[in-house]
């Protein structure tokens, strides 16, 4: 019972990931009374002849007119849009400016295109942050055209009405009070919508010019990777040793050093600031999930004492924390796109602890030094976000980085270490891979040292950089696998698949085979993506 009870606890606090980002869409999806799908208001030309209305049918028409009037004007929900809308450019613009800036900054240097890719991607995901607004925007704007067209019909009708009425002799005062009355209503009823369009406009025009500006941006930062990819076998830097490079790297230091870091630090500051409800709601998962996941590992630990199928699935459990951590990074770090940047490099180092927390559980003694390895380098080459404008700096770090990853396979891979292994590990097709990998990563590492140390520094970001993301994909890939294996492990011998006569007859073969299938699909997953990563810039130099 227990055990059904944290397994809850985990799926709620999934579910509200799920419901927050669903209400987030909901509101973004309100369109208010104008949007011509759900008004069931027909396009019918101004231009058409208005039938005036019968004197004696004015009192009940008048009624009727006042009740679609009130349908005609903006609902409270697409006001409260606009004013959410508002408020998330507020903060928004001043980190595209902050960007754009920084953009041009990176492409009047002399970028990698290691760096001129993370750039279009961070651009990309600017953009597409940017649009839902836009869309919405547009779709109002698209509604209250029919609401203008619907009003031009409803006046012309009551014009006709006034005009009968003014030809005809001993009409009612009271009649023509009310024709009057009606026609003063539909006339502020459009001033109340010309008023609503503007403001719409107004905040369409905020949108406008980033957008457009994003977009200039990223057509300048794709032509330049694509320069760059067409001439990456060409010298494009000095020989390290050169005092040119002693120079540029004294001149971005007293530009551009301390202060870059005091900025990042104000920025994010302020950004934290605006963000408290979802950081707030993001402490509040991670705390859920947490203690969700304690429950189970408490649980865990009694079951497996009395049945053997438990006793690797347990280790999964072992850091709820890590897990809970992990879980909710993953699922809410979309909702950041426009943190300072810089500040991806907090979310990305937690992640990295808690994979290495819960990874180096997997790894024979030996090989344990690979995972903190895994964490001090990502968390190295995400730490170089911050050196984008000091191009030098930043090619420096990355020799410094290279060299010391060749340095740490070189001792891994001392036949002293391997030694350690217990002989029947040594033999898995799991440990002889890594092995192969540890040495083709060296040797790509090495030709990257000697490429970048020479000038060819394109070709030493390309090559260094796709086997360092190839290394903690694959790492990240393997914690995966063996957290789904746990889990499946420990669904076999719960409710209800504990239940069943056919698994619990055979649970052994059935867990055999189902690691062997996660094994394929892991294998699988991450062998394509490293190679998308690779073939993705290897087809912009081709195309370029």
């Amino acid at each position: 019972m227990r055990t059904r009870i944290a397994v809850c606890t985990c799926a709620v606090a999934i579910m509200l990931v799920t419901a927050y980002s669903l209400s987030e869409a909901a509101d973004r999806n309100e369109l208010g009374s104008g949007d011509p799908k759900t008004s069931g208001i027909q396009k019918t030309a101004v231009s058409q002849t208005a039938q005036a209305i019968p004197l004696e049918g004015v009192p009940d028409r008048a009624e009727g007119t006042r009740a679609e009037l009130n349908t005609l004007l903006p609902a409270e929900a697409s006001r409260q849009m606009l004013k959410r809308i508002s408020s998330e450019l507020d903060h928004a613009l001043p980190e595209v400016t902050s960007r754009l800036a920084m953009t041009r900054e990176v492409l009047a240097g002399r970028p990698t295109v290691r760096t001129l890719q993370m750039l279009e991607a961070e651009l990309s995901e600017i953009r597409e942050r940017l649009r839902p607004w836009d869309k919405e925007l547009d779709r109002q704007l698209t509604g209250l055209h029919v609401v203008f067209q619907r009003l031009d019909i409803i006046a012309a009708v009551w014009d006709a009405t006034a005009a009968e009425v003014s030809r005809r002799e001993g009409a009612a005062t009271s009649t023509v009070a009310r024709i009057a009355t009606v026609r003063g209503e539909i006339d502020q009823a459009r001033s109340t919508v010309v008023k609503w369009r503007n403001q719409i406009l107004a905040v369409r025009d905020r949108i406008v010019d980033p957008s457009s500006a994003l977009a200039n941006s990223l057509v300048q930062v794709q032509s330049a990777t694509e320069t760059r990819l067409r001439r990456i076998f060409r010298v494009d830097r000095p020989p390290l040793w050169s005092p040119k490079v002693r120079a540029s790297l004294r001149k971005e230091w007293k530009v551009g050093g301390p202060q870059q870091f005091l900025q990042w630090l104000q920025e994010s500051g302020q950004y934290v600031r605006e963000q408290g409800h979802m950081l707030g709601f993001q402490l509040a998962l991670f705390v859920a999930l947490g203690l969700g996941l304690r429950a189970l590992r408490d649980r865990t630990r009694v079951r497996a004492e009395d049945d053997y199928n438990l006793r690797d699935a347990k280790e999964v459990f072992e850091h709820p924390w890590a897990m809970a951590l992990l879980i909710v990074l993953i699922f809410t770090a979309w909702q950041h796109p426009l943190a300072p940047r810089g500040t991806g490099l907090v979310p990305a180092v937690l992640i990295a602890a808690a994979v290495l927390q819960i990874g180096r559980r997997f790894l024979v003694p030996a090989m344990a030094p690979l995972a903190w390895g895994f964490l001090v380098f990502f968390a190295i080459d995400r730490a170089r976000d911050f050196l984008d404008t000091m191009s030098t700096l930043k090619r420096v770090v990355s020799l410094m980085e290279m060299v010391g990853m060749l340095g740490f396979l070189f001792w891994l891979l001392r036949p002293s270490r391997i030694a350690n292994i217990p002989a029947q590990l040594r033999g898995t097709p799991f440990l002889r891979l890594l092995g192969v990998a540890m040495r083709v990563t060296a040797a790509v590492v090495a030709i990257a040292i000697v490429a970048d140390l020479f000038g060819w520094a394109d070709l030493a970001s390309m090559l260094g950089g796709g086997v360092e993301r190839a290394g903690y994909l694959g790492f990240f890939v393997f914690v995966l696998l063996k957290v789904l294996q746990s889990l499946s492990a420990f669904a076999l011998v719960l409710w209800p698949l504990g239940l069943l006569r056919t698994i619990s007859g055979h649970r052994m073969l059935v867990r055999r085979r189902l690691e062997r299938v996660l094994s394929v699909i892991a294998v699988g997953l991450g062998t394509g993506a490293s190679m998308w990563t690779w073939a993705s810039t290897t087809e912009r130099q081709t195309n370029a």
